[in-house]
Formats: C-alpha cells, sequence, structure tokens
C-alpha cells in the first residue's frame, strides 16, 4: 500500500485559500454604499391548482311554445251565426235608408245664422240717423235696395241724378259725402266699401247726417251680403 505524503506549509496554505474563494462566494456583494446586498428572493412561481377555474354548468333549455290547436266550430254553429250576422246587416242597411236623420242627435245640429235681409238692415239704418227714406248703390249706381218714403220720382230717378253730383263733390273734398236739399228734406250721401266693394249710401231726412254717425251706420250696412 503506498501512503500519500503529509500534507507541507504550501498545500495547507493552498487549502486556506481555496476556503476564502468558497466562502467569498457565498457572501453577498457590497453595493455602491459597502453595504451587502441580500441576494435575491426565489422566483415566485404560482401552483397549477390557483388558475384551476370550475367550469359554470350550462342553463337547462327553454321548453318548446305550447301550442293550442283550435279546433273549427261545428258547422250548425257557424251557419246560425253567419245568418245572424247577414239579419244585422240587413235591418241596420234598412234603418239607414227609410230614416237618414235617425242617428243625428240635438249636439249634431249645425245652426246656420241667417244674414238679415237688406229690408232690415235699411229699416234699422233709418231709425239710427232718424231718417224718413234710405237708399243703397252698388259701384254703377244702380239700386240694390231702398226702404222708407221717396218722392214720387221714385228712387232710380234719384239715383240717376245723385251719382253726378257726389262724383263731382269727391273730386273737390274726397271723403267728406254731399248734403242737397231735396223737396222739403236733407239728402246726405257718401261713398263706403262692403266686402272691397264700392258703395253708395244715401238718407233722407229734416237734417244732415253728421259724419260721426256713419261708422255706426257703415257697420250695420256690411251686414249684408251681395
Amino acid at each position: 500500500m503506498k501512503l500519500s505524503r503529509p500534507a507541507g506549509s504550501s498545500d495547507l496554505e493552498e487549502a486556506r485559500a481555496i476556503a476564502r474563494r468558497l466562502i467569498g462566494a457565498a457572501q453577498p456583494r457590497p453595493n455602491g454604499d459597502g453595504l451587502p446586498v441580500p441576494p435575491a428572493p426565489p422566483a415566485f412561481v404560482p401552483s397549477p391548482r390557483e388558475f384551476r377555474t370550475e367550469a359554470r354548468p350550462e342553463p337547462p333549455p327553454e321548453p318548446p311554445p305550447r301550442t293550442r290547436e283550435i279546433e273549427p266550430p261545428p258547422a250548425s254553429l257557424s251557419s246560425s251565426t253567419s245568418a245572424t250576422v247577414d239579419a244585422l246587416v240587413d235591418n241596420l242597411v234598412a234603418e239607414v235608408v227609410d230614416d237618414p236623420l235617425a242617428v243625428l242627435t240635438e249636439a249634431d245640429e249645425v245652426i246656420e245664422e241667417v244674414a238679415p235681409s237688406w229690408e232690415e238692415i235699411l229699416e234699422r239704418c233709418q231709425n239710427l240717423a232718424q231718417a224718413q227714406a234710405t237708399l243703397l248703390l252698388d259701384a254703377d249706381g244702380e239700386v240694390v235696395a231702398s226702404y222708407g218714403d221717396w218722392p214720387a220720382a221714385g228712387v232710380h230717378a234719384v239715383a240717376a241724378k245723385l251719382i253726378p253730383l257726389l262724383e263731382k263733390k269727391e273730386e273737390s273734398a274726397p271723403g267728406v259725402g254731399l248734403s242737397v236739399r231735396l223737396a222739403d228734406r236733407i239728402l246726405t250721401a257718401w261713398h263706403f266699401t262692403l266686402n272691397v266693394m264700392p258703395m253708395t249710401v244715401a238718407f233722407l231726412a229734416d237734417v244732415p247726417i253728421g259724419r260721426d254717425a256713419r261708422p255706426e251706420l257703415e257697420d250695420e250696412l256690411r251686414r249684408g251680403n251681395l
């Protein structure tokens, strides 16, 4: 058997140097401040159990919609119902034809306002003006209506002389009207508009008709229809 030689001082020094290197490698390295840097902790590796999810149960399928078959009515019932409906329709048509106003009520009644006659309007104007006669002429000088007591010559003879005199007066004094003596009374006449139509009205009275009374008389005249 061959024995190894005893370790000398150089071997011991080499062993110490190796031990120091091993110990130094295990120690943490100092940082910039001269302090040792602790070793980094081991990386966290999650367990596969932590990521395991349980599958949700599927909802139960919806039941199919329930349908109900409608059975047709018996032939006897269908024919009787049709006959009843036809009879009701026939009765309703007969009632409508016989009395078309049977379905009307008092609430459905339409009351149409009837315009007063020119005789009624001129009579009211004559009373307002306290005159004995009233005459209404259109744009052509034709007599539309007259009321009251006119001279024996008649309203047409008066109208034929009145229009030329009134037109001559309008040339010199527009809108003033005319007042002239006719027999033992005063004939007052002027132009106004009725539904945008030029008209002429004349009153035969004991005194001239003042201009302040004309608006009320014209409003009353505008109630008429041409």
